[in-house]
Protein backbone atom coordinates (compact mmCIF):
# COMPACT_ATOMS: atom_id res chain seq x y z
CA UNK A 1 0.00 0.00 0.00
CA UNK A 2 2.69 2.04 0.32
CA UNK A 3 4.61 1.69 -2.75
CA UNK A 4 0.85 2.83 -4.44
CA UNK A 5 0.37 6.20 -2.51
CA UNK A 6 4.06 7.04 -3.19
CA UNK A 7 3.86 6.44 -7.04
CA UNK A 8 -0.09 8.31 -6.93
CA UNK A 9 1.67 11.30 -5.21
CA UNK A 10 4.76 11.12 -8.35
CA UNK A 11 2.01 11.16 -10.73
CA UNK A 12 0.29 14.60 -8.88
CA UNK A 13 3.41 16.14 -9.19
CA UNK A 14 4.28 15.23 -12.45
CA UNK A 15 0.34 16.44 -13.78
CA UNK A 16 0.42 19.21 -11.54
CA UNK A 17 2.64 21.78 -14.07
CA UNK A 18 0.61 21.07 -17.00
CA UNK A 19 -2.82 21.58 -15.08
CA UNK A 20 -1.51 25.20 -14.46
CA UNK A 21 -0.44 25.71 -17.67
CA UNK A 22 -4.09 24.85 -19.40
CA UNK A 23 -5.55 26.87 -16.60
CA UNK A 24 -2.93 29.92 -17.48
CA UNK A 25 -3.86 29.19 -20.82
CA UNK A 26 -7.56 29.36 -20.69
CA UNK A 27 -7.30 32.69 -18.63
CA UNK A 28 -5.35 33.96 -21.65
CA UNK A 29 -7.98 33.10 -24.10
CA UNK A 30 -10.39 34.58 -22.10
CA UNK A 31 -8.32 38.15 -21.44
CA UNK A 32 -7.93 37.65 -25.21
CA UNK A 33 -11.70 37.08 -26.13
CA UNK A 34 -12.57 39.89 -23.68
CA UNK A 35 -10.51 42.54 -25.20
CA UNK A 36 -10.88 41.64 -29.31
CA UNK A 37 -14.82 41.77 -28.08
CA UNK A 38 -14.25 45.25 -26.39
CA UNK A 39 -12.62 46.46 -29.90
CA UNK A 40 -9.40 47.04 -28.05
CA UNK A 41 -6.97 44.91 -30.51
CA UNK A 42 -4.32 47.13 -29.82
CA UNK A 43 -4.16 45.89 -26.27
CA UNK A 44 -5.19 42.05 -27.61
CA UNK A 45 -1.95 42.42 -30.00
CA UNK A 46 0.45 43.30 -27.53
CA UNK A 47 -1.00 40.62 -25.06
CA UNK A 48 -0.54 38.39 -27.96
CA UNK A 49 2.55 39.20 -29.06
CA UNK A 50 4.28 38.78 -25.33
CA UNK A 51 2.67 35.39 -25.01
CA UNK A 52 3.22 33.84 -28.90
CA UNK A 53 5.96 31.87 -28.24
CA UNK A 54 4.37 29.73 -25.55
CA UNK A 55 0.92 29.17 -26.92
CA UNK A 56 1.19 29.58 -30.52
CA UNK A 57 -0.34 26.54 -32.17
CA UNK A 58 -3.69 26.65 -29.82
CA UNK A 59 -6.59 27.49 -32.31
CA UNK A 60 -8.22 29.61 -30.32
CA UNK A 61 -5.40 31.97 -29.65
CA UNK A 62 -4.26 31.83 -32.60
CA UNK A 63 -7.72 32.90 -34.01
CA UNK A 64 -7.52 35.28 -31.47
CA UNK A 65 -4.38 36.87 -31.77
CA UNK A 66 -4.97 36.97 -35.88
CA UNK A 67 -7.95 39.02 -35.35
CA UNK A 68 -5.77 40.96 -33.29
CA UNK A 69 -3.10 41.71 -35.75
CA UNK A 70 -5.26 42.37 -38.65
CA UNK A 71 -7.19 45.14 -36.68
CA UNK A 72 -4.14 46.84 -35.81
CA UNK A 73 -2.60 46.80 -39.79
CA UNK A 74 -0.15 43.87 -38.73
CA UNK A 75 -1.20 41.51 -42.53
CA UNK A 76 1.62 38.80 -42.06
CA UNK A 77 1.11 38.12 -37.93
CA UNK A 78 -2.71 37.95 -39.29
CA UNK A 79 -2.17 35.72 -42.31
CA UNK A 80 0.07 33.03 -39.77
CA UNK A 81 -1.82 33.08 -37.08
CA UNK A 82 -4.98 32.57 -39.00
CA UNK A 83 -3.57 30.13 -41.19
CA UNK A 84 -2.49 27.95 -37.79
CA UNK A 85 -5.88 28.35 -36.83
CA UNK A 86 -6.82 26.90 -39.77
CA UNK A 87 -4.51 23.81 -39.96
CA UNK A 88 -4.99 22.77 -35.91
CA UNK A 89 -8.41 23.12 -35.41
CA UNK A 90 -10.93 20.47 -35.19
CA UNK A 91 -13.94 22.83 -34.50
CA UNK A 92 -15.71 23.53 -37.65
CA UNK A 93 -17.06 26.86 -36.84
CA UNK A 94 -13.49 28.12 -35.87
CA UNK A 95 -12.16 26.36 -39.12
CA UNK A 96 -14.81 28.26 -41.43
CA UNK A 97 -14.40 32.00 -39.51
CA UNK A 98 -10.54 31.75 -39.79
CA UNK A 99 -11.05 30.77 -43.82
CA UNK A 100 -13.11 33.62 -43.52
CA UNK A 101 -10.92 36.24 -42.50
CA UNK A 102 -7.97 35.28 -44.97
CA UNK A 103 -10.27 35.09 -47.64
CA UNK A 104 -11.09 38.75 -46.47
CA UNK A 105 -7.33 39.84 -45.86
CA UNK A 106 -6.32 38.28 -49.34
CA UNK A 107 -8.55 39.55 -51.37
CA UNK A 108 -8.29 42.95 -53.60
CA UNK A 109 -10.84 45.35 -52.61
CA UNK A 110 -13.73 45.84 -55.17
CA UNK A 111 -13.98 49.68 -56.38
CA UNK A 112 -18.03 49.86 -57.33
Amino acid sequence: MRRFSLSLCQLIVCLLPSALSAASAGSLIDELEQLVNQRQYQAAFALGSTNRDEHEGDAAFDFLFGLAALETGNANEAVFALERAVATTSERMLRQRARLELAALTSPPTIW
